[in-house]
């Protein structure tokens, strides 16, 4: 168990760098020893606020921390979509996926936007259990 949290940590400490987090990576690195309690913290917040990266076909592909869209709450009859742009392939270095938040009906002033945590067309029971 804790070979695998080491290796966690570090992955995540590699995601925070190359998404310019250097400070967030570091605190990674520091919290692989000795009390795991803070890591743990750390790894939950990155399930319950991350994005699944998908590809054009929905393909899940990897996790995305994208602060300021974890804000947006769920609803199960949303009025956006999220989907995510690459850079071409050959761009040195990498870049990471961008999250794009797009309405798909007419929003009113004022209006919460929101967004499905899952898959609307899974049988409700599914969505609930997911959720």
């Amino acid at each position: 168990e804790k070979d695998m949290y080491r290796a966690v940590m570090r992955q995540c400490s590699v995601l925070l760098y190359h998404m310019g987090e250097h400070l967030a990576s570091k605190t990674a690195l520091q919290m692989i020893e000795p009390d795991p309690t803070p890591a743990y913290r750390f790894v939950s917040r990155i399930s319950m606020n991350g994005f699944t990266i998908t590809t054009s076909e929905s393909y899940p592909i990897g996790t995305g921390m994208y602060p300021r869209a974890s804000m947006i709450n769920h609803s199960c009859r949303p009025n956006a979509v999220q989907t995510f742009w690459f850079d071409k392939e050959d761009a040195d270095p990498p870049n990471m996926p961008k999250l794009q938040i797009t309405t798909c009906r007419s929003v009113k002033a004022g209006e919460e936007i929101t967004i499905s945590y899952c898959d609307n067309s899974c049988p409700r029971k599914n969505r609930q259990n997911e959720l």
